[in-house]
């Protein structure tokens, strides 16, 4: 089976540095990729719970204006 054009130049390349330098940067993928889908978990988690809060609310920032209890 033949190879699409060009390809034959990517496996004939004799740069030893090539494939050390991919295999950094795969490693590194990998090492962040955890963090990155912890924070995008986290993130959904965090405006879930915000827009929660603002229905409930009334759509005012909780944190930022006293709470008027009934007990004054």
């Amino acid at each position: 089976m033949a190879a699409p054009s060009g390809s034959e130049e990517l496996y004939e390349q004799k740069d030893p540095f090539l494939e050390a330098r991919a295999y950094h940067f795969s490693v590194y993928l990998m090492v962040g990729m955890p963090y990155l889908l912890l924070g995008g978990v986290g993130l959904l988690v965090y405006r879930a719970v915000r827009q929660k809060d603002r229905a409930i609310d009334g759509d005012r920032d909780s944190w930022l204006t006293p709470s008027r209890g009934d007990d004054s």
